[in-house]
């Protein structure tokens, strides 16, 4: 079952996602559709199955969270976590290349079959559309698949072999890195994993409670559960009808901050934006990440109004559209958060990489992989994508340094969701930002009016080739899969064999890529890829990997000692932060915060997060722990009332079939 809903889903979402605009049906490290799809099986189904006993056993705990932990880990594929990028750009040289673009001249004698569908018929039709062909005669004509011989698929074949490679590479070692932290996470360090509290707990309950858990029993959830869904009923009426009115979860500033200096505050701080599941999700989040967050990104949106009112930009970035003062500082926090999480964990990082190569015995019966194979795994994964740009022409130095700072800020992001508790991880800056950005395209630094080397930081080359890798798995993480697995391997503490899960999880990639790679290239057939509302996905993603470089390689970007400055900024907060924590108990202020608030995830949630954080502390100030622990079925009922909303306005959307008036409870 959980297979199946993984091959749904995978098939539902692009159509859902970029066609309809509706409600996502991911979006986050906290999967909407596998949430609600648990809560649909763990309550009226097996309550139902409990009390008619039609000879179909109830669910267990250990089948619910298989299901679940099964759609959470596949449920990115189809969208950010792989797929939203990854097939418009590979269409998008074709067809965007222009003789004013020049990038034909300036990208084409770099670029290579398995980067780009290289048929300039097939390319085009991608975004135009094509005309039906006779169907298929063996399957029935009102299937959406009965025309797919349409489609030249012979065309996108190259292309899927090469990106498959990358694909294969960046799975691996996400799925090997987290199996290597898990039990320096869970069992040393004991980060709570609060994205798989509720799923883990309503699947214990509804085995123990006969389909009701206790929760479901409780009055202020359910009160809270109604009154969340209704209001999300009134803003989806509102958004039907405009006549209902204009009532929507946030509140809108903009008319109030319109003088000087209020008017240089970025958009962020000036649309509140209020999601009821993420101040749900701040339960079992500390106080201090919290604040963190919304007291860094308040601190950043002060810190652009002053550029504002200087008129100065920030700094310029290589390869991104945000200021150096946010880029930069944010790319070393990761890179530092990295070091740290290495540093501290050395002794279990020694002792996984002997027991594989030197056979200490290392106990690790209990672990999603043997040690062994997680640890070889790892450098397989490596070796995978080192080989992929050694063969495209990448010098080793660039190759090496786009690897190692990819899987850097993977593993930083997975902390921010492991240990920080965040449904949303992201960065500004890509890999090469740290060759680049820095040091410039050529860095030739001079000593006593001496220049001692040159070395050009990236070439003709490799500007054509990196971006092709970093635009899909880099620019927008909003559903990584390394935090995914991580959850899994925690949730099944439920009593699920662990091995077993990841080997099913890695089956269900697998499905999912299968089903949705295929159906993501013919909605573009059918639909005209570039005519459908879903613009960052078959817009931005088309252009971004080659307009980019193609104007970097015409410019001039010397090295900037200031973004260096920003750079040693960043990694100073951050490993001060961690060592003052360390030593401190009041020291409070959680080095997480930096990378959240600079990022999509600071401008979309810091309210929310800022909410959370509120009634978290004044339920501390006056009733203690005692009252915040009462407060637990809010908090969920929150969680669980945008579930219901999600389900109910998911398929309202799918009914009227009209981008202009679906509800979305999540941004896109």
């Amino acid at each position: 079952m959980g297979l199946a809903l993984v091959a749904w889903t995978a098939w539902l979402t692009p159509y859902n996602d970029s066609v309809l605009s509706n409600t996502f049906l991911a979006g986050t490290s906290f999967p909407m559709a596998a949430f609600g799809i648990l809560v649909l099986l763990a309550v009226p189904l097996n309550a139902l199955l409990h009390r008619v006993r039609a000879g179909i056993p109830p669910f267990s705990a250990a089948e619910l969270i298989t299901i679940w932990a099964l759609m959470m880990v596949a449920s990115g594929i189809p969208g950010s976590g792989l797929l939203r990028m990854m097939v418009p750009q590979a269409a998008g040289y074709r067809y965007g290349a222009t003789p004013e673009n020049k990038w034909e001249e300036r990208l084409g004698p770099h670029l290579r079959p398995y980067m780009v569908v290289d048929d300039k018929e097939a390319a085009t039709g991608f975004f135009t559309g094509v005309s039906d062909a006779p169907p298929i005669p063996w399957i029935p004509s009102d299937w959406s698949i009965a025309n797919w011989n349409a489609i030249p698929w012979g065309a996108w074949l190259r292309p899927a072999m090469g990106y498959g490679v990358l694909t294969l590479g960046v799975f691996l070692g996400y799925i090997c890195l987290a199996s290597i932290v898990r039990r320096q996470w869970v069992e040393r360090e004991r980060y709570p994993y609060p994205l798989a509290d509720l799923p883990m707990e309503l699947a214990l309950e509804s085995e123990r409670g006969r389909g009701i858990p206790a929760l479901f029993r409780n009055g202020p959830f359910l009160a809270t559960t109604i009154l969340i869904t209704g209001l999300h009923g009134y803003a989806g009426l509102c958004r039907l009808h405009p006549a209902f009115g204009g009532f929507r979860f946030a509140l809108d500033l903009q008319s109030v901050f319109t003088e000087v200096p209020w008017r240089y505050l970025p958009g962020a701080l000036k649309y509140w934006r209020i999601h009821p599941i993420g101040i749900g999700l701040t339960y079992a989040v500390p106080t201090d990440v919290l604040f963190s967050v919304w007291f860094m990104k308040v601190f950043i949106g002060l810190q652009e109004m002053v550029y504002g009112l200087r008129g100065d930009y920030g700094g310029e970035v290589a390869f991104g559209w945000d200021p150096a003062y946010q880029c930069y500082p944010q790319l070393a926090a990761y890179l530092a958060l990295a070091g740290w999480i290495l540093f501290t964990g050395r002794h279990h990082f020694r002792q996984v990489f002997r027991s594989a190569f030197v056979g200490t015995g290392m106990d690790d019966v209990d672990e999603p992989m043997p040690y062994r194979w997680a640890a070889r795994g790892f450098l397989l994964a490596i070796g995978i994508l080192m080989g992929w740009f050694l063969y495209s022409g990448v010098r080793f130095f660039v190759a090496a340094t786009v690897v190692i700072v990819f899987f850097a800020i993977a593993l930083g992001c997975s902390w921010l969701v492991c240990q920080a508790g965040q449904m949303v991880v992201a960065a500004r800056t890509v890999p090469s930002d740290t060759l680049v950005g820095l040091f410039g395209k050529v860095w030739q630094p001079r000593y006593f009016g001496r220049q001692w080397w040159r070395i050009e930081m990236i070439n003709a080359k490799e500007l054509a080739v990196v971006p092709l890798f970093e635009s899909p798995f880099s620019k927008d993480l909003r559903e990584i899969l390394m935090p995914s697995v991580a959850n899994l391997t925690r949730a099944a503490d439920v009593g699920v064999c662990r091995r077993a899960l990841l080997g099913t999880g890695a089956l269900a990639l697998l499905v999912s890529v299968l089903v949705a790679a295929p159906q993501k290239v013919a909605l573009g057939y059918e639909y005209a890829a570039a005519t459908l509302p879903d613009r960052w996905g078959f817009g931005t993603a088309a252009t971004l990997p080659f307009d980019w470089p193609a104007g970097f390689m015409v410019r001039d970007f010397p090295t900037n000692p200031t973004n260096i400055l920003h750079f040693v900024t960043g990694a100073a907060f951050m490993v001060g932060c961690l060592v003052l924590r360390s030593r401190f108990l009041w020291f409070r202020l959680h080095p997480g915060g930096l990378c959240i608030a600079a990022s999509f995830a600071g401008d979309v949630f810091w309210f929310t997060v800022f909410l959370g954080w509120l009634i978290k502390r004044a339920l501390l100030f006056f009733g203690g722990a005692s009252a915040l622990k009462s407060a637990r079925p809010v908090f969920y009922g929150m969680i669980v009332a945008d579930a219901i909303s999600w389900a109910i306005w998911m398929i309202v959307g799918l009914v009227v079939q009209d981008p202009a008036r679906t509800y979305a409870l999540m941004p896109l």
